[in-house]
């Protein structure tokens, strides 16, 4: 190995182990557990509110404060990242919610809401969701 080579291989594992102090690491573990979750439940991955569901569930498990004030915090905070506004985040998060308890795993929303759509229950609000999720996945 050159000198060249090797001063690349000493970069790269530098800025790995400054990402991994930095948290990135853990950042995609979280990613991939609730993606995970999202999944199980049914949430379609095609629809906006996926995206937005999984960035307000990343940022209230990093910051549960923000579930507090969904359309003042989270909802504004979520909308940064995609170059959307709030009122359009909550409209894609509260759709995805209903296609997912019309449409997804029964099973699934027993296991973590303690109820589903069989027992003929209203679907859980946005907050109730983001909520539920956040806590069941902290418990894990």
């Amino acid at each position: 190995m050159t000198d060249e080579e090797r001063k690349v291989v000493i970069t790269f594992l530098e800025e790995v182990i400054q990402e991994l102090k930095n948290g990135v690491g853990k950042d995609k573990e979280l990613e991939k557990l609730v993606t995970q979750y999202m999944n199980k439940l049914g949430i379609p991955a095609h629809v906006n509110g996926y995206h937005y569901i999984r960035t307000a569930i990343m940022v209230a498990m990093k910051d549960e404060d923000m579930l507090n004030g969904l359309t003042k915090k989270l909802y504004p905070e979520v909308a940064k990242n995609f170059n959307s506004t709030a009122a359009k985040v909550e409209r894609a998060i509260g759709s995805a919610i209903e296609t997912m308890w019309f449409k997804g795993n029964v099973k699934a929303q027993f296991d973590i809401f303690g109820y589903s759509r069989v027992e003929e229950i209203k679907k859980p609000t946005n907050g109730k969701f983001l909520k539920v999720i956040v806590e069941y996945l902290k418990l894990i």
